[in-house]
């Protein structure tokens, strides 16, 4: 059995297939197999991944109708037979040294389920767009397992196509699941739940294509509302099972479906923080907007901070860190979507 499995999903990649495969099989890493499920692809996919099966017996093709990319990421998940599975786009360029640098991770800490790396996007067709670019930076500066738990509800701390995991893991979390979600940060989510831990390599390991077809531009699973969906499961599981004090910190329009699905679940926050001098002393269904200078004296165990508002996030930590040190972030309060 090979150690490594890369698991590549493609649909009409007939232009990028071969060079994400080449670099699949120019891995220092020895033993790993290539696996593409061709997704029922209308142009020439599974005759790019069928030659190439041909010269060389590590790569392996499955074709499949056309049901879409969790789907295929089920019945490749299945067919893997290695310890380790590698994810890749079939539009997505790996470093040779990939799989020989996780495997050394996960060799090293048991406790670790998955293993990213930090990534470079780039266009053929001239800039990559500025929200992809900050995307990057905030995503690759997520590096050691703390930050993955200060991270979690932000935004994917995770960047599928990067990362390695084990198998087993997976399986046991209950694999890829189809949804009105994203279904990588739906696994990275559970697989959190379930006591696992995640690093990142401080190395671009992985060269993402960035075009304006891509799911996440296109597909509704990868909204805003998707990724909302996944947060707020986890912590009505995981915080928010049993009765607590939450208060929000927000009072604006990115914080609204934070506020309407608290009122929902019946844990309507104790206070709205804001800065806003215009909302502070006014109401938001009930709760007291309020100053952030009054964080000493609000009575809540738990914070959500729905502030979209770029360079807000590490102010708000400091103001927290200074006021109440009893929030941990991570623990008691995290930045969420929004």
């Amino acid at each position: 059995m090979p150690r490594f499995s890369f698991l590549i999903p493609a649909y009409n990649a007939e232009d990028t297939l071969a060079a994400s495969l080449e670099s699949c099989l120019l891995q220092t890493e020895p033993d790993f197999e290539v696996l593409v499920v061709d997704d029922g692809s209308t142009d020439r996919t599974a005759v790019v991944a069928a030659e190439l099966a041909r010269r060389d017996a590590r790569v392996q093709l499955l074709t499949t109708a056309h049901h879409g990319v969790v789907h295929a990421l089920v019945t490749g998940l299945a067919a893997c037979r290695g310890e380790y599975v590698a994810r890749l786009d079939a539009d997505d360029i790996a470093a040779s040294d990939r799989l020989e640098t996780q495997r050394a991770v996960f060799e090293a800490e048991a406790d670790i389920a998955v293993v990213d790396s930090q990534v470079e996007f780039f266009r053929e067709d001239g800039d990559v767009p500025l929200g992809m670019r900050l995307y990057g930076e905030w995503v690759n500066a997520v590096l050691e397992p703390d930050d993955f738990d200060r991270a979690l509800l932000a935004e994917s701390p995770v960047v599928h196509p990067a990362a390695s995991f084990r198998k087993q893991a997976v399986l046991d979390a209950g694999g890829y699941r189809e949804g009105p979600f994203p279904e990588d940060y739906d696994l990275w989510l559970r697989l959190h739940a379930r006591g696992h831990r995640f690093r990142k390599l401080p190395r671009v390991l992985v060269r993402m294509r960035d075009h304006d077809h891509r799911l996440t531009r296109t597909n509704d699973r990868y909204s805003r509302a998707g990724f909302r969906r996944v947060a707020q499961a986890w912590l009505r599981k995981r915080v928010l099972s049993e009765p607590r004090r939450v208060a929000l910190w927000g009072a604006g329009r990115r914080a609204r479906a934070w506020h309407d699905w608290l009122l929902e679940i019946e844990s309507p926050p104790v206070a709205v923080i804001d800065v806003d001098p215009r909302k502070i002393g006014t109401q938001r269904h009930g709760a007291p907007v309020v100053s952030y200078e009054t964080l000493a004296e609000i009575g809540a165990d738990v914070c959500l901070v729905a502030v979209g508002r770029r360079g807000a996030v590490p102010r708000i930590r400091e103001a927290i860190a200074g006021l109440r040190p009893d929030w941990v972030e991570g623990r008691s309060w995290w930045s969420v979507v929004c």
